[in-house]
């Protein structure tokens, strides 16, 4: 592999030999993450252990190159979904909304050129991202999302930079299907568009301006290399490349995976697409060579690679010029908040109820009493909180996102279909208890998530009623609900009150949707009322109103035939944390 790599090296520079004959050869590193979701410090504060990234490694990478006695140009970019996930970005967007927002402070510092907004930073509310673009000392892209008000993009829709004499152009955009899942306050008056015909649109303008290099800077996976022709698609990154030839570089977010591919153009040469992944443990990192061949065409070559950061140190001078905000962020969520008199164990909850959830069920239902039914799902997967104090930082643990509550008006047939898409995107027809129950795929070991066709936090289950889950039923025809609070009948023509998360209210994941059937642009008029903050919000007023607290079981559910489950249950659990060992 290396011997090819300096083959290709080699051909590439043969390439730009005539280069010459016009101007010299001038050469760029570019650097991007994705996806960092706060994490800025090596060792993460819900953990308590390092994680092998975060953008204190990042800036020891930079710091390199910069200092490298070549002193070539450096060009930084980030692709969204920076401000929410970790302490540390909820103490800036919630806690202390006076002082600088340390993110904005940290990228100064880093000196990025520019970053497209993510869904999750759309998530912290106006008040956080407008706060962040005022404080950025670079532009916030975002060609695709709209001021409805006005008619022209709410963010900077693209900016070109120059470095080393070279117009470098970067056009933003971010995925456009966050509005099917956020609640409309947090994006009000902005209208979200999509993303390969915004490239397109504002493509004449961008090469009007006759840029040596062109990228597209998305918060969107690369998604489906043969392509996703849908309309208003998250993760298009190859969609794009290939409408766009144009580019040189496609540049992804949003989907967590990091990535590292390139299509041929038609005219020749490639289009090269890079994820860096999540959470700052890999860096997408270019070496581009720009000049003009002695005909005047301009030539480009780009080499691309993934960096690990794990292989390198912290960046001494960032850790200690934000030792600080560190310090105040630990000072805060190692606040205690209540204490637990026994210990909570997140495996449970894929099995049979559990207190993990029914945790969660307990406090939606206090927020909203008029509610008949709560639904939640569970939010992390290998996780155990020992008994003891609660801590600021537990609660991210116990609720990792910042979803707010919603009170809807379901039938209960609506509901019925909503448990049983739930459960049959975990669970499978039995004939036999030798059967396997859940849904494992075996293509999916070895990464961060459980083995399992679907995604966990898509697993929703419901307190305030009873029910039975069937095992030997088929798909759609599992669940039986035996009754409603305490003993009255299920009817499912009858309305009912049902709690539950803004991102299942509004539609994500699709359980309301493709499960109970109700189209989405009728999900709005089904909300009741909403809560005015975010459910962790709540869990620490929940915890200091019930301190000690005692976990316990509110849901009433179970899997029959009870002696098919019995064999099924601790074969599979098995099977599914094979590898993950118990924290």
């Amino acid at each position: 592999m290396k011997r090819l790599i300096l083959l290709f090296s080699l051909l590439l520079s043969l390439s730009l030999v005539g280069c010459r004959e016009r101007s010299e050869v001038v050469t760029i590193d570019l650097f991007e993450t994705g996806d960092i979701h706060g994490s800025l410090f090596p060792e993460s504060i819900l953990e308590g252990a390092d994680t092998g990234g975060g953008v204190a490694r990042v800036a020891a990478v930079v710091r390199s190159y910069r200092e490298r006695p070549e002193a070539r140009p450096v060009l930084l970019l980030d692709a969204g979904d920076l401000l929410q996930g970790q302490p540390l970005t909820y103490y800036y967007n919630v806690v202390d909304t006076t002082s600088p927002h340390a993110v904005a402070e940290m990228y100064n510092y880093l000196g990025y050129d520019a970053m497209t907004v993510g869904n999750h930073d759309i998530e912290t509310g106006h008040s956080v991202y407008d706060r962040f673009v005022r404080e950025a000392n670079f532009p916030v892209l975002g060609a695709n999302v709209v001021d409805t008000a006005t008619g022209k993009p709410y963010f900077k829709p693209y900016v070109v930079v120059e470095k080393g004499g070279k117009k470098i152009a970067i056009l933003g955009l971010t995925m456009p299907t966050l509005t099917e899942n956020l609640p409309p306050h947090l994006w009000s008056g902005l209208e979200f568009r999509d993303q390969v015909e915004t490239a397109r649109a504002y493509l004449p303008e961008i090469l009007g301006q006759k840029p040596d290099l062109l990228i597209c800077l998305m918060h969107s996976g690369p998604g489906k290399k043969e392509g996703d022709p849908r309309p208003m698609a998250a993760n298009v990154g190859y969609d794009l490349a290939r409408a766009i030839p144009e580019a040189d570089i496609v540049l992804c977010a949003h989907d967590h995976r990091a990535a590292l591919d390139s299509i041929p153009r038609e005219a020749g040469g490639y289009t090269y697409i890079l994820d860096a992944g999540a959470d700052g443990r890999m860096l997408s990192h270019c070496e581009i060579s720009l000049g003009v061949s002695g005909s005047g065409k301009p030539v480009v070559r780009v080499t691309p690679e993934l960096i690990d950061l794990s292989a390198y140190e912290p960046d001494s001078d960032f850790m200690e010029h934000f030792a600080p905000v560190e310090q105040q962020v630990r000072d805060y969520a190692a606040q205690p908040v209540g204490r637990l008199t026994a210990p909570m164990d997140s495996r449970c909850v894929f099995f049979r109820p559990a207190p993990f959830t029914d945790l969660i069920h307990q406090l939606q239902l206090e927020l909203f009493p008029e509610a008949e039914v709560s639904l939640t799902a569970p939010l992390v997967e290998n996780l155990v909180i020992p008994a003891g104090p609660i801590r600021v930082a537990d609660l991210f643990n116990l609720y990792k996102y910042e979803n707010y509550a919603y009170l809807m008006r379901l039938r209960g047939s609506e509901l019925k279909a909503h448990l049983e898409e739930s459960y049959d995107r975990i669970i499978r027809t039995m004939t036999s208890p030798e059967d396997p129950l859940y849904r494992i795929d075996e293509s999916r070991r070895g990464g961060p998530y459980l083995p399992l066709e679907g995604p966990s936090f898509n697993f929703d289950t419901a307190a305030g009623i009873s029910y039975l889950v069937d095992v030997t039923r088929p798909s759609g025809d599992r669940i039986e609900i035996t009754g409603v609070g305490k003993g009255r009948p299920f009817d499912p023509e009858a309305e009912y009150l049902v709690v539950m998360s803004s991102y299942r209210a509004q539609g994500g994941g699709g359980l309301l949707t493709h499960g109970a059937g109700i189209p989405m642009g009728d999900l709005p008029g089904r909300v009741v009322r909403t809560t005015d903050h975010d459910l962790r919000y709540y869990l620490t007023d929940f915890f200091r109103r019930h301190d000690p607290y005692t976990p316990h079981i509110i849901s009433s559910w179970t899997y029959v035939p009870d002696a098919w489950a019995a064999v099924a249950i601790p074969r599979d659990s098995a099977s599914i944390f094979r590898d993950f060992p118990r924290p």
